[in-house]
């Protein structure tokens, strides 16, 4: 009878899991079912991919490159057939995208350029039993984009055999940003040992120990030259002035920095820098506004200029009383890294 029992068990252990495999649908059945099925592109996940065209390190172009992209079949198994998958250049896509940037206040991208990249193939099979299709390859150059551009070019899936097609993951997505190049930054050359070696004007006696054509070169933007005002010659107060520097060796320099008084009162407005390498030959650099602000500001020469001697002619403020009264905090040449 025991016997018997384990024998009757065994059979129905054996015709349950026969009949398990019968109803389920594994995976890897073969199917040409499309209910439920959705074709897709991976590329569409992650949102838009920025191609890289430009190194800041160098300062040049890369070299030219690829990217890949490809379909996919998501479904209970597999497909019994083949499946032709169609991609196109989508432009409703791409004005959808610059309607939103023009919304937003943002810079519009514009197309690839026609020359800029090549597709080896928009028509795509997912094979027989597979769940991805072969491979495209965008080869694209980088020296065809403007580095003042955005472009943007959007590839979606269009045709599937009659499958569905995903509509959020339909869309490959690509990019290439405008380059922005940081400004180089200024570096400093030390004042130590740098003398004023003439002036037309300083205030000796009425701002205590600031006044002094000499406070300009100090290395401290809290301390000022103000043109003469008190017991002063009508030269001395009257514009142009001017005050010359000796850096005592010739240096390189791109411009130069100019601080106004940290009060905020006597600001210069107008200004001329003159240059020598001996302190006879002088030229002109040009003439300059400053800004009326106790902010730091630059004066950026047009080339870099070679020099020794440098001369600040000061021929107008902002606030200057009607009598030339002016004041400056600090002038500090530099060079750019």
């Amino acid at each position: 009878m025991k016997k018997r029992y384990l024998l009757y068990t065994s059979l129905i252990v054996i015709l349950g899991l026969h009949s398990c495999e019968k109803d389920a649908i594994p995976y890897e059945e073969l199917t040409d079912n499309k209910e439920g099925a959705l074709i897709f592109t991976s590329k569409a996940r992650g949102g838009i991919k920025t191609l890289q065209t430009f190194s800041l390190e160098e300062e040049s172009y890369l070299e030219k490159d690829t990217v890949m992209f490809n379909a996919g079949f998501g479904a209970l198994g597999l497909p019994a057939s083949n499946i032709d998958v169609t991609f196109s250049i989508d432009t409703r896509a791409f004005d959808s995208i610059n309607d939103i940037r023009e919304l937003n206040g943002e810079k519009l991208y514009i197309p690839f350029p026609s020359d800029a990249y090549s597709i080896s193939t928009l028509e795509l099979t997912i094979p027989k039993g597979e769940e991805y299709s072969n491979f495209s390859t965008m080869i694209y150059d980088p020296e065809k984009f403007d580095i003042d551009n955005n472009y943007l070019i959007a590839l979606s899936i269009i045709d599937a055999s009659g499958y569905k097609i995903n509509p959020e993951v339909k869309t490959a997505i690509f990019r290439v940003s405008e380059v922005i190049i940081p400004e180089p930054e200024p570096d400093y050359y030390s004042k130590d040992d740098w003398e004023v070696i003439d002036f037309s004007s300083e205030e000796s006696k009425g701002e205590g120990t600031n006044g002094f054509a000499s406070r300009i070169i100090d290395g401290d933007i809290n301390t000022f030259w103000h043109s003469c005002w008190s017991g002063c010659t009508e030269e001395q107060s009257t514009y142009p002035h001017h005050i010359t520097v000796d850096m005592m060796t010739g240096k390189e320099i791109n411009g130069m920095e100019f601080a106004q008084r940290q009060s905020g009162s006597r600001g210069i407005n107008l200004i001329e820098i003159e240059v020598s390498d001996d302190n006879e030959a002088w030229r002109s650099l040009g003439e300059f506004n400053l800004i009326n602000s106790v902010a730091p500001q630059l004066v950026a020469f047009e080339e870099l200029e070679s020099f020794r001697f440098f001369r600040i002619i000061i021929k107008s403020g902002h606030s200057d009383g009607g009598a030339a009264f002016v004041a400056l905090g600090e002038v500090s040449p530099y060079i750019l890294d």
